[in-house]
């Protein structure tokens, strides 16, 4: 019995992304799907939004690289505020930003459901940070967010660090390759103290001297 269907750069239309989706939406065994590496236009989103408000089955949902920019992810948001199913959803390298940013962790913040996020290689800077520091302090259920190849740097760092004073579920943090260089690390390096859940925290990347990753280590 089949229970995943992965297309990769397909590069289908909006019939037949309409068609197959429709037939996923029926289908109760199809717990994973990946449309990846394609090339999404708004309708593309209107069919993925009305999938995750209809599927009953669905885990795991991987729509990375599709050429996703801010409205696409609003109309993802719709479905994605709905869904009661996904615990998996990869969204990375696609161009998110601010606008996208507000409306996916928007939509996610009554989600008791979603257990890891992938958002990266997405165009997140400084102020959409805010978005996913509400989403870190308010999430219930995420396990694992991956934030890694984004522009967060040192206007970023802060709201992402207060967020995870609080936050009490997530275990795996990946923050790699975001330019946060000595201030962000040390920023960090503060909240390490407060927050007992994080197990892994990936920094790789980030242009850390010997003493940021120091001061890591006596947080520990």
């Amino acid at each position: 019995t089949i229970k995943a269907i992965h297309f990769h750069s397909c590069q289908f239309g909006i019939d037949e992304c309409d068609f197959i989706c429709q037939t996923i939406s029926k289908n109760a065994r199809i717990t994973d799907f990946e449309l990846s590496s394609d090339n999404f236009h708004t309708g593309h989103c209107e069919i993925f939004s009305t999938l995750m408000k209809q599927t009953k089955t669905m885990k795991y949902l991987n729509l990375e690289n599709n050429k996703i920019v801010g409205e696409g992810f609003e109309i993802l948001s719709r479905g994605l505020a709905e869904n009661k199913t996904l615990e998996i959803l990869y969204l990375g390298y696609n161009i998110m930003r601010e606008q996208g940013s507000r409306s996916i962790c928007q939509s996610l913040m009554t989600n008791n459901h979603l257990q890891e996020l992938y958002l990266d290689k997405n165009e997140i800077m400084g102020e959409a940070c805010r978005a996913i520091s509400s989403l870190i302090q308010k999430t219930k259920t995420l396990r694992k967010l991956d934030l890694s190849k984004n522009q967060i740097g040192v206007n970023g760092h802060e709201f992402i660090s207060e967020a995870l004073e609080t936050n009490s579920s997530l275990q795996e943090l990946d923050l790699g390759n975001n330019s946060f260089h000595d201030q962000g690390c040390i920023a960090f390096s503060n909240f390490l103290s407060k927050n007992n859940t994080l197990r892994v925290l990936k920094f790789e990347k980030n242009g850390i001297t010997t003493e940021s990753c120091q001061a890591i280590a006596l947080k520990l």
